[in-house]
């Protein structure tokens, strides 16, 4: 849908539309470059609804402006992995999993044995890693320098009020703001401004996406242990990858999407 917009010569600006607690870090990798191409062509505003959080909140810093409302919520800049440990739970019901494999990491840490120390130094060095090229993204991206940015990368979400004190975001209002800065950019004002919309397919890696509005969603795997797991925990455990997420969804039991 971007690459359309990147594209097409009717589209002579674009509002982004976000209301995203994140997702994936490499779904919003992939949708920050895809806005950055845009840009590169033709001017790019956010606009932050409810939400614009960690994976959410780098894709607006994609764009040239932000405008968020007073009481939208910006930040938590960051990176996260959870793992959730059933052992207990499978030994009360007599399950057992053996596992083998030809070194101690492959495939760790899992959810049917205890995480080792080196399990987790190896996944905190791929968190602080990715953590590192998000703040880079926010360094870069924003008028802050690189003290400040590490100052307010620490997690915390802001309202937009307070994320405009902070030079998170650029404007308060919502889309005649939004629509004012392009118009500021040289467009016509007089433009027809047509909404642009895609399925929710699950496309870049979670992040089902439209230029009106931008949700996140976590798909999981579909082996034979996780379907176990589902019904015992809940789809939520189940991220495919390093998660730039503000809250992780609530484990629920069953969930439609």
């Amino acid at each position: 849908l971007i690459e359309r917009a990147t594209k097409a010569d009717q589209v002579k600006g674009v509002v982004l539309a976000i209301d995203s607690p994140g997702g994936t870090t490499a779904g919003g990798e992939a949708i920050y470059e895809a806005v950055r191409k845009l840009a590169e062509k033709k001017p790019v505003v956010a606009q932050v609804g409810t939400l614009a959080a960690s994976a959410g909140y780098m894709i607006a810093c994609a764009t040239d402006h932000i405008v968020a409302r007073q009481s939208s919520i910006v930040g938590s800049i960051g990176v996260l992995v959870q793992i959730p440990n059933v052992k207990g739970l499978l030994d009360k019901i007599g399950v057992e999993v053996d596992t083998i494999k030809s070194a101690p990491l492959k495939a760790e840490p899992s959810p049917f044995n205890e995480t080792t120390e080196a399990e987790r130094e190896m996944m905190r060095a791929m968190i602080m890693d990715s953590f590192n090229w998000f703040e880079g993204i926010v360094i870069e991206r924003r008028p802050l320098s690189a003290e400040e940015v590490r100052a307010l990368a620490d997690g915390s979400v802001f309202t937009g009020r307070q994320a405009l004190q902070r030079k998170l975001i650029d404007e308060l209002g919502g889309p005649d703001r939004a629509r004012d800065w392009l118009t500021g950019k040289g467009l016509d004002s007089g433009l027809k401004v047509v909404e642009w919309k895609k399925p929710q397919d699950g496309a870049l890696g979670g992040f089902p996406l439209s230029l009106a509005g931008l949700r996140d969603w976590v798909s999981g795997r579909d082996g034979a242990e996780e379907r176990l797991l589902r019904r015992i925990v809940g789809d939520g455990v189940f991220l495919d990858g390093l998660l730039s997420l503000w809250q992780p969804s609530p484990l629920v039991p069953e969930r439609s999407e």
